[in-house]
């Protein structure tokens, strides 16, 4: 079946006869597009493959894989169930959640193999793609080069060599896959084929919602290169005429695309991901960030993972010449529209595919984002594409200079990759570099800051966080950071604004929730405690993806506590019994309930819970420290001494050692001057 006018030697058919070429069906050699192919996946792989060796990234990661427990469980009845129930990351996205619980089942915590699967989907696209573009248009240096640019771009580094951003890659995967279908419906409609497109994009759908303009970018196909509208005649009226079946024949597609935009932009409503900024910053934002993707896709350097949202007015000038630069070029597109389609296509791809992300709906503190790229620059690479071959053509450049310029540009773009891609290998890499290219990046220095509190360097955390809240005082998670600082520091009562800080901003918070019960109950202010620990009980199983169920445990502890302090001690105790009969051989929960058991000042109770605990846990510092808080709530102070010798020993650069000290020396003391009083009360007149 043939789609579109008659072939003529300026305008190519879209497709071919039914009949296959003899060159490619029936001949035993390997063809030239299965060569470009295996040379796009060594190019990719050559690029990517050191992701095996790194890890994690403290933003995001942790949500979908290293602290979900749904997803830690592996790929079973509770993580699909999880899947298709959760909205936690502000989106529906239940086969990125299935994706990454299958992960953990093949490959525990093992970050390289998670990276590996999003280099396996982002070379899976890049080939698909080439297929795709070459079928459609019939060009197949065109294509390649989309293809390769597609899959060497260091712009698509964020969404490759980070594990939370599979939904990028394995929505894209389904993206091509739907394109590619319609293609086959559009050469022989049926019932059948649309189906098969309608079940991709579904699948799609429930990757990423980003797809919801995929409808649009059918469309623009219908234009060019399958030139849909040219049976209807050439004039205008004969075009719109023709355009309305187009459109109604993909409602099907519109319906479900609105389905989940609603259903997103609801749930990112609901979790707090929406920021409600002045339309006139968006707006500004929008048009600014529009031309910087263009600027970074020509000149992809100092690429960062964070580009902070400033808080001041843009310049006009800078809204105003992004505003005319957009104008412009989409008038020349539209004006050679005929003698140039492709240009036309490329463009407004690249605007349509852009505006769900592009900040008119602003979703977090971000301006812009290199993964937002990810699907829009294939309408630039098209542009350039097929102009490169165009301009190649007309001004018949020499083969072998060609040769050469096409060796450098894919020397250049590879290499400017790989060194992209060694900046994600791992937190304080990733984060120093966005440092060095904005000294005031405020998500980077709070992960500096997490650095220093993982290496036990809670003051360098605390200096490093202030300086991120003076630089973002609007941002919820700099608040609580300081509080988590000042409590290691055994600061409790000044973490307590801190953490009210951060619930302020984000009511929803609930491990803000967690450490206000944790520490004022610590603090002894039991009822002011009370209402906070009781909203984690309350809402804290209903969150599964985003809290641990031990903090989940320890908020009961601390209700215990409270009831303790009630004078409820049948209560509390009820308590301890039900969550040790839950967790008997739980090394953490027995520290925990022993620990409680303290702060009511029960040492004797807490004495064989904190035993039992180091049993489990021979190299835990915060057992020996326990044990020592034991030993000196008894007087038993050589005991105290040894235990508190012992965890230096396993952790020298402990500070529980230093406070364990600082309350065997008060304790000593006290005990000092009662014995001193006793011996006065004693003595003969």
């Amino acid at each position: 079946m043939h789609i579109g006018p008659e072939p003529d030697p300026e305008h190519q058919a879209p497709f071919p006869s039914n009949e296959t070429p003899q060159d490619e069906s029936q001949s035993s050699k390997i063809s030239p597009a299965t060569w470009i192919a295996l040379g796009i996946l060594v190019l990719t792989f050559a690029a990517y493959l050191q992701v095996m060796g790194f890890y994690f990234i403290r933003v995001d990661d942790p949500l979908y894989v290293t602290n979900n427990p749904s997803i830690q469980s592996g790929l079973n009845l509770k993580s699909i169930r999880y899947a298709f129930t959760t909205g936690d990351d502000g989106s529906y996205l239940p086969l990125v959640w299935l994706s990454h619980a299958a992960c953990v089942s093949l490959f525990g915590d093992w970050a390289g193999g998670h990276h590996l699967v999003n280099l396996l989907f982002h070379a899976a696209s890049s080939v698909l793609l080439f297929y795709f573009l070459k079928r459609l248009t019939k060009s197949m240096w065109p294509s390649a080069a989309v293809a390769i640019l597609f899959a060497l771009h260091p712009l698509h580094v964020e969404s490759v060599a980070w594990v939370a951003e599979r939904k990028d890659v394995l929505s894209t995967f389904f993206w091509i896959l739907t394109s590619w279908a319609y293609v086959r419906y559009v050469e022989q409609p049926s019932k059948r084929r649309y189906l098969v497109m309608t079940v991709l994009f579904v699948l799609g759908l429930l990757s990423k919602s980003m797809l919801v303009t995929l409808p649009l970018t059918l469309l623009l196909f219908d234009v060019w290169p399958l030139r849909r509208l040219d049976r209807a005649g050439g004039s205008f009226t004969a075009h719109v005429k023709a355009f309305w079946p187009l459109v109604a024949e993909k409602l099907p597609l519109f319906a479900l695309s609105l389905g989940a935009a609603a259903a997103t932009l609801f749930t990112q409503s609901n979790v707090g991901a929406v920021a409600h900024l002045p339309l006139n910053y968006r707006v500004g934002n929008a048009l600014i960030s529009t031309t910087k993707y263009i600027e970074q896709t020509l000149w992809p350097f100092e690429l960062s993972a964070f580009y902070p949202f400033r808080w001041t007015a843009f310049p006009l000038w800078k809204v105003a010449g992004s505003l005319a630069f957009i104008l412009i070029l989409s008038g020349a597109c539209i004006l050679n529209r005929r003698r140039r389609p492709y240009l036309a296509v490329g463009w407004f791809w690249y605007l349509i595919t852009l505006l769900p992300v592009i900040g008119i709906i602003q979703v977090g503190s971000q301006a812009h984002a290199d993964r937002y790229t990810y699907v829009p620059l294939i309408g630039i690479f098209i542009m350039l594409a097929w102009l490169g071959e165009e301009l190649a053509v007309r001004w018949r450049f020499p083969r072998m200079l060609l040769l050469a310029t096409s060796g450098a540009l894919l020397g250049v773009l590879l290499t400017l990759t790989v060194a992209q891609v060694v900046v994600w290998r791992d937190n304080l890499t990733l984060f120093k570099n966005a440092i060095i290219l904005d000294a005031e990046n405020p998500l980077a220095i709070m992960n500096i800051g997490d650095e220093y509190f993982k290496r036990d360097q809670f003051q360098d955390a605390y200096t490093v966080y202030l300086k991120g809240v003076s630089l973002a005082p609007g941002m919820h998670i700099s608040h609580f950071k300081i509080g988590q600082a000042l409590e290691m520091l055994g600061r409790d009562a000044e973490a307590v604004p801190y953490y009210r800080n951060a619930k302020r901003l984000k009511p929803d918070m609930l491990t803000a929730d967690q450490q206000l019960g944790r520490v004022l109950t610590r603090l002894g202010r039991f009822e002011e405690a009370a209402p906070f620990v009781q909203r984690v009980i309350e809402q804290g199983d209903l969150k599964q993806g985003l809290f641990d169920p031990v903090d989940i445990e320890a908020s009961h502890i601390d209700w215990a506590i409270i009831l303790a302090s009630r004078n409820q001690l049948p209560g509390a105790i009820q308590v301890f019994e039900s969550l040790l009969a839950m967790s008997a051989n739980s090394p953490g929960l027995q520290l925990r309930v022993g620990q409680a058991y303290l702060r009511m000042g029960r040492p004797k109770e807490a004495l064989p819970l904190v035993k039992r605990a180091l049993e489990r846990s021979p190299k835990d510092p915060e057992v020996f420290y326990s044990l020592g808080v034991v030993f000196t709530q008894l007087n038993q102070f050589p005991e105290a001494q040894h235990s508190l010798d012992q965890l230096k020993k396993v952790a020298p650069e402990s500070p529980l050692f230093q406070r364990g000290i600082s309350e065997l020396q008060q304790a000593q003391a006290v005990a000092g001057r009662s014995v001193h009083r006793e011996k006065v009360q004693v003595r003969p007149s």
